[in-house]
């Protein structure tokens, strides 16, 4: 049977015996488009081959079981040894109105609508974000955050209200546990907040999700930096590397977990003397000191059989932070939602994925997930985009 692209008007034939009747889905080898047609009875006489034969497959439409949702399953995804990459389709323009409705609702009713606002920024950001041929969708709603928001009041209310009023009436030694809480709460923060919006994003009918727990994190961390203030900077490789694989390895596609191969040996020396540059250069070296370990990182991270890579580089970095500046500065503050988009760009432009994975033996696995941690993270400067 003849198949044709809506999007492309790409065409080509397909043996009538190597698929099913009914209902199929389809993706175009040329533009990535996904598409859905009908499988006819009469048409199984029809035969030829061509290089749409291994991108059919059955629709999700109609299941035919109640077996836990799968990855649908696309041409992009089946291709051994091809590359690829994301694509973000946002606009500025749109970026602003949806900043400037959210500001004004937002002093209309009292900051109530931040909540929902911010829920509708991420359903922008993640459904403009493209990926072999899918988009993300972001699951949170508004009154998910609310409710975090208040539980999250409390721990607020016992990190920096409670000392600062100890430090104010008993002593101002009290100060310092406002320094202490931070250093503990963080992590809680850091891990709860992935959690959360990891559970709320899907791609290809399927979510992800973080399993780490809190506590974990602030073992890690508290631990982490007290060995490398006492060795003087020399644990603090070992510390990074613990972090990201903490972080990465308990990052979960549906069934399939990421993994994380890095060695505190090969980034030692780029840790130690990376900050003796940082400080020497006025931070200037920064730039080339983080683009290394992101290209590291990702170089060293994969899932099922998918690997990555990150080809940025110190000035790629430099320039980019460096528009985002001067972007915001000459145009007053307007062109923040500019600067949003260019993140989602710059994301999207370097991270490439490379191989082969079976979508279809992905299966969905949801845990639960608060949005208290979410609350604070804008507290503490805690966001991780997608």
């Amino acid at each position: 049977m003849r198949i044709q692209c809506p999007s492309c008007n790409h065409s080509g034939t397909v043996d009538g015996a190597k698929i099913p009747f009914g209902l199929l889905q389809a993706a175009c080898p040329r533009c990535g488009a996904i598409f859905k047609f009908n499988r006819a009875e009469k048409e199984r006489s029809l035969a030829g081959m061509s290089s749409m034969t291994d991108h059919v497959g059955p629709s999700q439409a109609e299941p035919t079981s109640p077996k836990p949702p799968v990855a649908r399953k696309t041409a992009a995804g089946t291709a051994a040894g091809q590359t690829h990459s994301l694509s973000f389709h946002g606009k500025g323009g749109e970026l602003f109105v949806i900043y400037l409705v959210n500001a004004l609702l937002s002093i209309v009713t009292f900051n109530i609508y931040y909540f929902w606002g911010k829920t509708k920024l991420r359903r922008y950001l993640w459904s403009h974000t493209q990926f072999m041929g899918d988009r993300f969708e972001y699951l949170g709603t508004g009154k998910e955050l609310l409710k975090g928001a208040f539980r999250a009041s409390g721990l607020f209310f016992l990190i920096f209200v409670v000392p600062n009023l100890l430090a104010q009436f008993v002593h101002p030694a009290f100060g310092y546990l406002i320094v202490i809480g931070v250093l503990v709460i963080k992590p809680y923060v850091l891990a709860s907040a992935r959690r959360y919006r990891y559970n709320r994003t899907q791609w290809h009918g399927v979510r992800f999700s973080f399993r780490g727990t809190a506590k974990e994190a602030m073992k890690l961390y508290l631990i982490g930096t007290f060995l490398s203030v006492v060795t003087l900077g020399f644990y603090y490789p070992r510390f990074y590397i613990d972090k990201q694989e903490f972080w990465r390895t308990n990052s979960f596609y549906g069934t399939s977990q990421f993994k994380y191969t890095g060695k505190s040996e090969d980034l030692r020396w780029h840790l130690i003397l990376g900050h003796a540059l940082v400080i020497i250069t006025f931070g200037l070296y920064w730039f080339w000191y983080r683009a290394k370990l992101m290209r590291y990182d990702w170089e060293h991270t994969s899932v099922e059989g998918l690997s990555f890579s990150f080809d940025i580089t110190g000035g790629k970095l430099f320039t980019y932070y460096l528009g985002n500046v001067l972007l915001v500065i000459f145009t007053f503050g307007i062109g923040f939602a500019w600067v949003v988009k260019r993140m989602a760009e710059f994301n999207a432009r370097f991270l490439m994925v490379k191989g082969a994975v079976d979508f279809e033996g992905i299966r969905q696995r949801i845990n639960e997930a608060s949005a208290a941690g979410d609350g604070l993270a804008d507290a503490f400067d805690v966001d991780f985009g997608f």
